[in-house]
């Protein structure tokens, strides 16, 4: 059987999933932590990551989906900007294909994910809804009539650098206020930090807080509150602007699950107009960490597919 290597490249780690057209994964999703210092390394990192599994496939592997982090421009194999890589204005799809010999395709990680959750996961059924994800950034991809939506240039979807505090906590981007520097790792540490008793500045986690909030630490949960007010914030304005059916939360501190998306839901249920505000599901992504992986092994059999037509 053909199969479809998708990789999700994020600001630590790549991960790999070899897909069939129908979206089963053979052998699971596999993941490598990379420390890319420069955009050479993180080209090196991922063609070994593309190597690696391509000799565990079980058949011929017909191309590669590459989903990266920040701004790309799908058509060129370009990412313009990415905050969490070393990336800027490098034709990236065009640099790993040389380094492979597969076709390659680019798109925005969080598109391929909410193109794997539309497919299979929490999304299916849906017209019309929104995918933010949360790890080292926060990422976001809009589903518009039934399409991943990516705007007049490629950035549609970057809610995560939508300003929620105009004089807030600076973010990785050189702006202040992004919901970035709310809810994303570096967000989750100073906020940590600033709660009393428990934290020093490095060692805040998603997986420390979830355990100590599951232990019964008041502090954590505190913290957890704090984390999750802001993200309904920003959910909050997605929903008045575009009034989706659903908002899948997903990334590696999403896996939080209830701890975050209770706190996001009651400002959801109370700032935008009703009745968006009454209607909407805020739901924890059903795929996973694996979705963006999984989305960009879709999105290659998508590209073989109008390539073929």
């Amino acid at each position: 059987m053909e199969h479809a290597l998708g990789v999700d490249v994020g600001g630590t780690k790549v991960a790999t999933a070899l897909v069939a057209t129908d979206g089963t994964v053979a052998g699971g999703v596999k993941e490598r932590r990379h420390g890319a210092r420069d955009r050479d390394e993180l080209v090196e990192a991922i063609a070994l990551s593309v190597r690696k599994a391509r000799a565990t496939a079980p058949g011929p592997v017909v191309g590669v989906g590459l989903a990266c982090a920040g701004t790309v421009d799908r058509d060129t194999g370009t990412v313009v900007v990415s905050p969490n890589l070393p990336l800027k204005d490098d034709p990236l799809a065009a640099l790993v294909e040389h380094e492979v010999g597969l076709p390659v395709v680019l798109d925005n990680d969080v598109n391929a994910a909410l193109t794997a959750e539309a497919r299979l996961g929490a999304a299916r059924g849906v017209r019309n809804g929104v995918m933010i994800t949360l790890g080292t950034g926060v990422g976001g991809a809009l589903l518009i009539e039934g399409k991943i939506h990516r705007g007049a240039h490629g950035c549609a979807g970057e809610i995560g650098h939508m300003i929620v505090d105009a004089h807030g906590d600076p973010c990785r981007c050189g702006g202040k206020g992004c919901l970035e520097a709310y809810v994303a790792a570096p967000g989750f540490e100073r906020i940590g930090f600033r709660t009393v008793g428990l934290f020093e500045r490095g060692a805040f986690t998603g997986e420390l807080i979830g355990r100590l909030a599951a232990e019964g630490s008041a502090a954590a949960m505190q913290s957890l509150e704090t984390i999750g007010w802001w993200l309904g914030v920003g959910i909050s304005n997605v929903v008045s602007l575009l009034d989706p059916e659903v908002v899948i939360v997903g990334g590696g501190l999403g896996n939080l699950g209830e701890l975050l998306l209770g706190p996001a839901r009651r400002v959801v249920r109370r700032h935008p107009l009703p009745p968006a505000r009454d209607r909407v599901r805020v739901e924890q992504a059903e795929l996973g960490t694996a979705a963006g992986a999984i989305g960009a092994g879709l999105v290659a059999w998508e590209q073989r597919g109008a390539d073929a037509g």
